[in-house]
């Protein structure tokens, strides 16, 4: 393939991750013990407590399929008494649980050390280190539980290679069109104008096209698996939700001894281009919310670099402010 042709369609979602549609279908009554959690816990208030034949019971209803399947009335449940329907079995909380948990200490240095890795060994990942992560990534949280996003796994070298340059050759057009002096006259009119003249943009783009031309790979960074998150356009919350799972998974992978680096530039472009979205096997009204890339860093750090403090502005209510928002005053509104 070309690289200025793009319409083979060259990658085929990943079938690494079946996202489990869980139904509640009921409850056990041999099992339930009237605790009322699941009525208290319930997001989407299905659980109720009523009379039943002279006695009081739970009862699970959901006419009008308001349930989002995120399964907390199955982790609170002490007896294990909610009905579903699914691919998968709940399981049990270990005992030890709040052992395991890590401390503050060790988890603030834990992400403290993290950094975001652009050079990479040779060596490849394996197969079953990438099915942790995806693994770990199905229990991100998501707006309404909605899990809206699909994952592609990219691990063929000579496939990654093509979609950077595929990129880098978006980027170069892009640049020479931006060139002509009618173009830019007309992009000063929109918000691209303060973009058009931020040398250090222009600096960076050049850059990128220089360790091209020399043989490197300014995109990936010759990383051995490229991830690609993707989902249709919902609100202003796909781009959160794909930031969550990614957030999951690049955990994960600091944790399994990997590296990784969120790839802006090529969700960039990935975003703007239907052409490189659908040469990705991406669906029509998908858009790449995250790609970031997977492997073996290549050099170790040795200081953990200084971050500026926060900027937070705290609101505390005061005594006199209490007294004029009190309960009967807001009655009265």
């Amino acid at each position: 393939m070309g690289e200025k042709k793009l319409k083979e369609n060259k990658y085929k979602e990943s079938n690494l991750i079946i996202y489990n549609t869980m139904q509640i279908t009921g409850i056990d009554y041999s099992k339930c013990i009237n605790c009322k959690k699941c009525v208290v816990d319930c997001p989407s208030q299905l659980f109720s407590h009523i009379i039943q034949d002279g006695s009081t019971q739970i009862n699970f209803a959901d006419p009008n399929q308001l349930c989002i399947q995120c399964g907390h009335c199955l982790a609170i449940c002490p007896v294990n008494c909610i009905i579903y329907q699914g691919d998968f079995k709940s399981s049990p909380i270990p005992p030890n649980f709040l052992e395991m948990k890590p401390s503050y200490n060790s988890l603030d240095n834990f992400l403290r050390n993290k950094r975001s890795i652009r050079h990479f060994s040779s060596k490849k990942v394996p197969y079953g280190l990438i099915e942790k992560i995806l693994s770990t990534m199905r229990y991100a949280p998501s707006a309404r539980n909605a899990r809206n996003w699909k994952l592609l796994v990219i691990t063929d070298k000579k496939e990654i290679q093509l979609l950077s340059k595929q990129i880098i050759y978006a980027i170069a057009i892009t640049q020479k069109i931006t060139q002509n002096w009618l173009i830019r006259k007309l992009l000063l009119l929109t918000p691209l104008r303060r973009t058009l003249y931020d040398h250090r943009i222009s600096y960076s783009i050049n850059r990128l096209l220089t360790n091209s031309k020399a043989g490197l790979d300014p995109i990936f960074f010759d990383a051995p698996c490229v991830v690609i998150i993707y989902s249709p356009k919902y609100g202003n919350l796909a781009g959160c939700d794909s930031g969550i799972i990614t957030t999951y998974g690049m955990l994960a992978a600091e944790s399994l001894g990997l590296g990784t680096c969120w790839i802006g530039i090529a969700q960039e472009v990935m975003m703007r281009l239907r052409k490189i979205r659908k040469f990705c096997g991406i669906p029509k009204g998908y858009f790449p919310w995250s790609v970031f890339v997977v492997g073996y860093p290549k050099y170790k750090y040795n200081r953990i670099p200084p971050r500026d403090p926060l900027e937070v502005t705290w609101r505390e209510f005061k005594e006199e402010k209490v007294e004029k928002y009190s309960d009967k005053k807001i009655e009265n509104v």
